[in-house]
């Protein structure tokens, strides 16, 4: 219980990778004092409320707004999201207009006797790779972008 509720702190926490450790660190320290006077860790836990309520606690502590921060990762990662989405077309696009004609082998200028099949299922799976960054990445933006309005 104890572990899982460190976890959640930590993943609440918008703070560096340092600071986060320095706070994890301090929570078992509370945790190891309490366990050695006798107190349950579910009684700590109470105590020090619920992990968002114990991260939001920290960030006024230290003056940081985590739903800016927040905001701005939703912002930022939608638009490189669209941006990977708009890369994955441009090489599907070259994919098909640089792919030769039908039934030519190599750069010949005639048609050959010559039957070549098959084909490449990389331009299919590109294709709906960049339509789940769309719409992933819209999402993100979206919210990002309807939350700072609040």
């Amino acid at each position: 219980m104890e572990e899982r509720y460190l976890r959640q702190v930590k993943r609440a926490l918008c703070l560096p990778g340092k600071r986060k450790k320095e706070v994890v660190r301090d929570l078992r320290e509370a945790f190891a004092s309490a366990k050695e006077n006798g107190e349950p860790a579910e009684a700590v836990i109470e105590r020090l409320g619920s992990p968002e309520d114990f991260a939001g606690g920290i960030h006024e502590q230290l003056g940081i707004d985590a739903a800016a921060k927040r905001r701005r990762r939703d912002v930022f990662v939608g638009a490189m999201l669209l941006l990977l989405a708009a890369a994955a077309w441009l090489v599907l696009w070259l994919s098909r207009a640089l792919r030769p004609a039908e039934n030519v082998i190599g750069q010949a200028d005639a048609m050959t006797s010559i039957q070549v099949s098959g084909s490449s299922a990389v331009p299919p799976l590109l294709g709906l790779a960049a339509a789940v960054l769309v719409v992933g990445g819209a999402l993100l933006l979206a919210r990002g972008l309807r939350a700072r309005r609040r």
